[in-house]
């Protein structure tokens, strides 16, 4: 049955403008029976959707958690008595339709995209998806919800080191700025454990970086003492590096491969900047937000830390036989 479906897909035949949906799908169900004909090549079977899978099965524990956060603070509110499955069901019916918001219009937009420009479908939508409502507080309206997600989708086809979840939540901060000061989705001591569970499956699988995870803790543990010793404030340390949005962010969104830079000499760097920025932000604005907003100017200045890095790497090649030939005329010329 699959080999019959790709047959009536294939370029040529009847239905060959259905191939991007067909393709999505069996790539997510099947091992890929594509190889590379010419060398050099990586035999490895961990393609960019398979990153991507493994990435969401990361995220969805705290997904979960989170949702149950959301029922647990209602009820913690309202001086109710706390049961897990009251918790849930509470959660499930405030965070369920903006899940269905989101993936429904990400659905589109891709579905759309990949028909009418014939290519496949951006692999990314589990994982953009389940972190963007994650970044938000559960109070945002739907519409809103929807809309800057579509936004965020289509700057992230225009540049490729915008990332859509990120971007469509600075965009719901911009329009509804008291959303900024209410903690998101998954804040909470109920999260945490998973986070933890999750970065160990991440480093594990050797799915992020751990240049850049490590170089954005340490720089901004030192920020913070920098700013304790210069500018004392009443910031809790613990909570910034590991129950605040610092941890969920480094974890997820700055380690995307996308967004991220992609030579690894620039992965300090780039850690470092997420590091002392956000912490920079978080002191001046005292806003959870203010690290999302960090990793977004970094992430828009990473086009020109990647080309810094490639210019370094280039000089430390050691040159050619026939560049040392040519390196002058007259030597050039004995040579030839």
């Amino acid at each position: 049955m699959k080999k019959w479906i790709e047959n009536q897909v294939r370029i040529g035949q009847k239905y060959e403008r259905l191939y991007p949906i067909v393709e999505a799908i069996f790539s997510t169900l099947f091992s890929s029976g594509a190889t590379t004909k010419k060398p050099p090549h990586v035999r490895d079977f961990i393609t960019v959707k398979r990153h991507r899978i493994v990435v969401f099965f990361a995220l969805l524990p705290c997904l979960l958690a989170g949702i149950y956060n959301v029922g647990y603070q209602a009820l913690k509110n309202q001086e109710l008595t706390i049961h897990f499955i009251a918790a849930m069901r509470i959660g499930f019916s405030a965070v369920m339709p903006m899940l269905l918001a989101v993936y429904g219009v990400g659905l589109l937009i891709e579905i759309t995209i990949a028909l009418k420009k014939q290519k496949e479908i951006q692999e990314g939508l589990l994982v953009t998806g389940a972190l963007y409502i994650l970044i938000l507080p559960a109070s945002v309206p739907v519409w809103l919800v929807a809309g800057a997600f579509a936004i965020g989708l289509f700057l992230k086809q225009w540049k490729y080191y915008f990332h859509p979840s990120l971007i469509a939540a600075l965009i719901v901060y911009a329009c509804r700025p008291s959303a900024m000061t209410v903690a998101p989705i998954w804040t909470s001591g109920h999260v945490t454990l998973w986070l933890f569970i999750a970065f160990s499956i991440l480093i594990g699988s050797k799915m992020i970086s751990k240049k850049i995870m490590l170089s954005a803790y340490l720089s901004a543990i030192v920020t913070i003492f920098v700013l304790k010793l210069f500018a004392p404030h009443d910031l809790p340390t613990a909570w910034i590096l590991l129950l605040g949005q610092f941890f969920f962010a480094t974890l997820f969104i700055a380690t995307d491969r996308e967004s991220g830079p992609h030579i690894k000499d620039a992965h300090v760097i780039y850690g470092v900047g997420i590091g002392v920025l956000a912490m920079l932000l978080r002191y001046i604005t005292e806003k959870p937000a203010s690290v999302m907003m960090a990793i977004a100017i970094i992430q828009l200045i990473t086009p020109f830390i990647d080309q810094w890095a490639l210019r370094k790497r280039l000089q430390k090649r050691i040159p050619n036989r026939i560049d040392l030939c040519y390196a002058s005329d007259d030597h050039a010329t004995k040579t030839l």
